[in-house]
């Protein structure tokens, strides 16, 4: 394979030919490729997007429609030969790849292409990608007039991208400045509001106050800098048409305006003849704004004279007064429309004169002498642009939005993001790098899909995000490391068109604090306890906070009828003052503390069993935290086993048997009985030892014993000393059918066997 037909100058007129065209992008660059591909004869031509850190490949604009470098192929970097490209910072010309010794790169492995010429696309100093030419057969070598073709090719297409990126950027900017200012100034207003409002009550109650009419003062300004800002904005962002007016008549309704403001300033309108001119409406907002900052800045008694006249080609306003004269930043706005976050004037009033100036294609200059300050408004008569020409033209004039904004973006609080369509991000806030636990720089160009969990769906969500007008909510997400967070956003889909704002906010803590409450609460309400929450007034006060359905439930005291009241109020001064004995007795202590207690319901006594824990805030105890548990059952029971073992111990002792239990080791629990004396035992004697050593010498009752253990029912009669017993053995078992040990009785037949033996003699 060959170069094309072409020779270089009609190349490269056809280049110029196809730059020079109104036309997106996309459609230059596949004309130029093509144009590319015909002239170096080969089989492809494309553009790709390349980030060298994460080694992302992606072909952009191809003449391959559908093949393997089609536009939206993805490929890893190390597997291309671009990454030479980029490498050695200069066109790679591989006419013949396996003779040329390349055939084991994994470029060549991958793509099996014989043939490439590489040129790299840098936008700002910063790898854009790579303009590519290939063919899958080898050719002659290329020659300079076609690698300088290429080069020629890429910087063209580079100077497009750079130019469009910078105007993109711009009018992102100036539509970022326009949302940001107008939450922010809602947010103002709304709260200045507020502030106000509360103001006016604080001076109908102390009308003497002066501290609170300064308060209403300021309020006002910020108020009245907040209009301007709106107003600032519709300047900035609307369009509107001009109309023919008389200067005369505008400049005498601004001063009538103006001049019950200031009754001690002198603001005059010279004699001149009238003069007409087409201006927009907005007008009038600049000459008020300039006039009232002469009047107001001027001194005790202000004089302010306005003139009007023509001037060639031209319409030259003049505002002169005898202050002190403009400072050097105010000047600076008038002169430059620049403002940095260090140094700024009072307001926006001059700012809001610099700019509907401006956009009548007319300038503002402050001159300042010994006699005072002259502004000079000069307008110019014809004019073939509108508002929105000027901006698309003026590009400092965006750039001045840019400033006034840009402390906004980088100073906010929040993590302020943009992305693109594909969701990689291209301009991020300082804040982010902490929450993605990312440098700047690093976060920059990856997906935002890097940063959710696995489990969700991410190209679903992120089609039906683009579909909304603007969304907010919470939302997971996986930082560098590996921790997992939760943020809370507020996103705007195309706040320039393919690029997507989101402001986020770390709220795990929050989140879990929230979980942890909504736990708190579901155990609070279900748990059988009883639980209530005291508030500590004073180490001698106590006072119910609040108590679960449980509690009303136990005690048959609503929440609503005990809640503020003290123990006593609620259950008398005997009762009450015993539980607040020991209310104090935890707050003394500082640390969870039980007890019983004995609080009627209803008449009934009830024994409760109560925990409770104190909440510490700084060192001192705020609150307490209760539960109660009704075991009034439990204890009635107890009692009645108590009398019940009673009357089996009276039993016992007064019948000639021996009771005994054992745990699983054979070690005595338990033993009673009238018959102990013959053994020569007393009731309990042998608890705590070991069956097999108190009956050593009876290696009979000690085998019968081992098979209880193993579980069996054993039934017996053996003889100790000169009594004889009949033995009952039987093994106990849980409810859960676990082994605990065993149960004996023996019962003392010494006697009947006499009996017996007497009647057989």
């Amino acid at each position: 394979m060959t170069g094309g037909d072409l020779t270089p100058d009609e190349a490269r007129q056809r280049l110029s030919e196809i730059m020079d065209r109104e036309l997106p992008f996309v459609e230059k660059a596949e004309q130029a490729l093509e144009l590319g591909k015909a002239y170096l004869g080969v089989d492809n031509g494309h553009i790709t997007k390349i980030d060298p850190h994460t080694n992302y490949w992606e072909s952009v604009s191809s003449t391959d429609a559908e093949g393997p470098l089609a536009a939206g192929q993805i490929y890893d970097l190390r597997n291309t030969y671009c990454r030479r490209t980029l490498q050695q910072d200069t066109s790679i010309a591989l006419h013949n790849v396996p003779a040329q010794g390349w055939s084991d790169d994994p470029a060549y492995e991958t793509h099996g292409l014989d043939c490439y010429h590489g040129t790299e696309i840098t936008i700002d100093n910063d790898t854009y990608g790579t303009v590519c030419f290939v063919s899958d057969t080898a050719r002659e070598p290329f020659t300079a007039a076609e690698t300088m073709f290429t080069a020629l090719i890429a910087r063209s297409l580079e100077h497009d991208l750079q130019r469009r990126q910078q105007k993109n950027e711009l009018t992102r900017q100036s539509n970022l400045a326009t949302v940001l200012n107008r939450v922010l100034r809602h947010n103002f207003r709304n709260s200045l509001t507020v502030i106000r409002g509360r103001a006016e009550r604080i001076a109908e109650q102390f009308p003497a106050s002066p501290e609170t009419q300064s308060l209403i003062d300021q309020t006002d300004r910020l108020l009245n800098l907040s209009e301007k800002a709106r107003v600032l904005e519709s300047v900035i962002v609307e369009e509107f048409d001009r109309e023919e007016t008389s200067l005369r008549s505008l400049l005498d309704r601004v001063i009538h305006d103006v001049s019950p403001e200031f009754p001690d300033a002198s603001i005059t309108l010279k004699e001149a003849d009238d003069v007409t001119l087409a201006v927009r409406p907005d007008l009038e907002r600049a000459l008020y704004e300039l006039i009232e900052n002469a009047a107001k800045h001027t001194g005790a008694a202000p004089t302010v004279t306005v003139s009007v006249e023509a001037v060639p080609n031209a319409v030259r306003i003049r505002i002169d007064d005898n202050g002190a004269g403009l400072a050097e930043i105010e000047q600076q706005v008038l002169t430059e429309g620049t403002e940095t976050p260090l140094e700024h004037g009072s307001g926006l009033g001059l700012w809001l004169a610099y700019w509907i100036v401006t956009s009548h294609d007319g300038t503002i200059e402050a001159t300042v002498t010994d006699d005072g300050t002259c502004m000079s408004i000069e307008l110019p008569r014809t004019t073939t642009t509108t508002a929105q020409d000027v901006h698309e033209r003026d590009e400092p004039t965006l750039s001045r939005v840019q400033n006034k904004f840009r402390a906004v973006f980088d100073e906010a609080s929040d993590a302020i993001l943009i992305a693109d369509d594909d969701g990689r991000y291209i301009e991020v806030n300082e804040r982010p790098a902490d929450l993605f636990e990312l440098p700047k720089p690093s976060l920059l160009g990856r997906s935002i899909r890097e940063f959710v969990p696995d489990d969700l769906d991410f190209n679903e969500t992120w089609v039906e995000f683009q579909a909304t007008d603007r969304d907010r909510g919470t939302f997971p997400i996986v930082t560098a490391n590996g921790t997992e967070r939760i943020v809370e956003y507020s996103a705007k889909p195309n706040v320039v068109p393919r690029q997507h704002l989101s402001i986020l906010r770390d709220v795990t803590e929050r989140e879990k604090r929230k979980e942890e409450i909504e736990l708190a609460e579901t155990v609070f309400q279900n748990t059988q306890d009883a639980i209530f929450l005291i508030d500590v007034i004073e180490p001698e006060e106590f006072r119910v906070q609040r108590v679960n359905s449980a509690y009303e439930e136990l005690t048959g005291l609503t929440g609503t009828k005990i809640q503020g009241k003290t123990p006593q109020e609620i259950v008398g001064e005997e009762i009450g003052a015993t539980i607040e004995s020991q209310y104090r007795r935890c707050v003394d202590r500082q640390e969870t503390i039980q007890y019983a207690e004995e609080i009627p319901v209803d008449g009934d006594q009830r024994y409760w069993e109560t925990k409770l824990t104190p909440v510490i805030d700084d060192g001192a105890v705020v609150k307490l935290v209760g539960a109660m548990r009704d075991v009034t059952a439990r204890r009635k029971r107890i009692e009645e086993l108590s009398r019940l073992d009673t009357a089996l111990e009276t039993v016992l002792a007064n019948v000639p048997v021996v009771f005994w239990t054992t745990d699983d080791e054979g070690v005595f629990t338990r033993s009673q009985g009238g018959a102990l004396a013959k053994l020569g035992l007393e009731a309990g004697e042998v608890v705590g030892d070991s069956l097999f050593d108190v009956f050593d010498d009876h290696p009979d009752i000690k085998a019968q014993a081992r098979r209880a253990l193993d579980g069996a029912a054993v039934t017996a009669t053996n003889t100790v000393g000169d009594a004889v017993f009949e033995i009952w053995f039987q093994p106990v078992r849980g409810d859960d059918e676990r082994f605990l040990g065993t149960v004996g009785l023996a019962y003392d037949a010494t006697d009947r066997d006499h009996r017996s033996e007497a009647h057989t003699e």
